[in-house]
Order: C-alpha cells, then structure tokens, then sequence
C-alpha cells in the first residue's frame, strides 16, 4: 500500500471512529433527555473522551489557521481541507456551516462534567460535527 493509500485508509478509519464516538454520546444525551440514561456509562464515557480529544485538536488547528491566515501544519489531508474550510469566509453551500465558535462550543460542552451539561445544544453541536465530518469523508479518494 503507497503512503498515500495508507493515509486514506487512516483518515477513513478515524473518522468511523468519530462517528461511533458522536453516535454514542449523542444517543446517551437523548436517552437522558427522555429520563433513561445509558446503562454503559464506561463506553460514553470513552466515547467523550475521543470526541474531547479530536475537537481539542481541531481548536487549536483552527486557531493557528486564523493567525494571519497560516496554512494549517501538522494535519492529514483531510483535516486540513477540514480546517480551510471553517476558517473561510465565504463557505459552500455543500458545506455544512459550522463555525469555529461552535467547534469551541463543543469543547466546551464535552469538558462539562456530564450531569451538568446542557444536552439539547450537545445533540446539535454533535450532529454538526458529524455532517461535516461525513461530509470531508466523502471527498476522499478511494484506496485501492
């Protein structure tokens, strides 16, 4: 498998990963909403942890990304597309808009002790996360 190839296949898993990550603590948050927690607080707990990692590191790449319009270093392919494109002024309409005060906002809200949280705005925030997430994955190339 060429570098390239093996970077797609790491990126296309990460990025399951993620997924799995926001659909656990999302269906947790709206079990809570409606009474019933999850009864697998260890594997929320988990899943917060992967979510907190990765929107951490998205922070501070959008952060560097703002400053005088710096490439963004340090990132796959497709986090640095990512990035480009939270930081752009002008977004497509294929794009789901979410902006770098929500990707903080989500930082936030996952860094709140989880009985304290506020869980309809964690519902919304992760279900951006995913669409944008869902949305780069798309663009990858296909690893033959």
């Amino acid at each position: 498998m060429t570098t390239r190839g093996w970077l797609t296949a790491s990126t296309a898993e990460r990025t399951r990963e993620l997924v799995r990550a926001i659909n656990t603590v999302a269906i947790d948050s709206k079990l809570r909403l409606a009474g019933t927690p999850e009864p697998d607080v260890a594997a929320v707990e988990s899943a917060r942890e992967r979510l907190l990692e990765f929107v951490r590191r998205l922070s501070t790449l959008i952060a560097e990304a703002q400053k005088d319009n710096r490439p963004v270093v340090g990132a796959d392919p497709q986090l640095s597309r990512m990035v480009r494109g939270l930081v752009s002024p002008t977004g497509s309409a294929q794009v789901p808009r979410v902006s770098p005060a929500s990707v903080i906002e989500l930082q936030s809200l996952l860094e709140t002790p989880s009985q304290r949280v506020d869980l309809e705005r964690l519902v919304v925030d992760l279900r951006a996360l995913r669409q944008l997430l869902e949305h780069y994955s798309q663009r990858e190339p296909r690893v033959r």
